[in-house]
């Protein structure tokens, strides 16, 4: 009865640390499987935020010039240079609703130069220096009666000059004004545009 007993014990001991153990590989899987999730989670996250990051970094510098239909993608604003005019760096703003291309000059003094008209001028390129100013002259191209965006009818000078984005450059007509009430200087307009840029405006300086 004794020896009956005694087995009995150690089958019971036995099963106590089965059951243990049992208990102690379940209460650590749990823990694994919680502790694992967030950290499966946080590595999906930085892989699909690394992933946007890499591709707004990447859109528009693949090219030193990104190219559609050979025209040349431009934001809202975009820096220009008027090598003729020796004018460098001149912030502009991209207007598909303007026919006319626009700049702010002051001082014009009209002159004959081998019997033909000209005209000089005075342009302020640092919208933040006004005191900055470069004296330019042209030969005219024209005089037209312009419209402005605010209803204003006008006579201005037209003249035929050079623009510059990096390696890219061709000859735009411009119309002298006084844009001294608006933020840019320069105005690009739809006739400078045709065949040459297309405008992303969601995008500024991105040249």
């Amino acid at each position: 009865m004794l020896y009956e007993l005694c087995s009995i014990g150690r089958y019971f001991e036995r099963g106590v640390g089965w059951l243990f153990i049992l208990c102690y590989r379940l209460l650590m899987w749990n823990n694994h499987k919680t502790q694992a999730l967030p950290c499966i989670n946080t590595k999906q996250t930085d892989v699909k935020t690394h992933h946007k990051e890499q591709h707004a970094l990447t859109r528009y510098e693949k090219d030193k010039y990104l190219m559609k239909d050979n025209k040349i993608i431009v934001g809202a604003l975009e820096k220009f240079n008027l090598p003729e005019l020796k004018i460098v760096g001149l912030a502009t703003r991209i207007d598909t609703g303007a026919k006319t291309s626009s700049l702010h000059v002051d001082n014009i003094v009209e002159f004959k130069q081998q019997n033909r008209k000209w005209i000089s001028f005075d342009i302020h390129p640092d919208i933040h220096q006004v005191d900055k100013i470069v004296q330019c002259s042209s030969q005219v191209k024209a005089k037209r009666v312009i419209k402005s965006s605010t209803g204003h009818v006008q006579t201005r000078y037209i003249i035929e000059t050079l623009i510059q984005l990096g390696e890219h450059h061709w000859p735009i007509e411009i119309s002298l004004s006084d844009r001294s009430n608006m933020t840019y200087l320069m105005l690009l307009g739809r006739e400078a545009m045709i065949g040459k840029l297309l405008v992303d405006p969601e995008l500024n300086f991105i040249h």
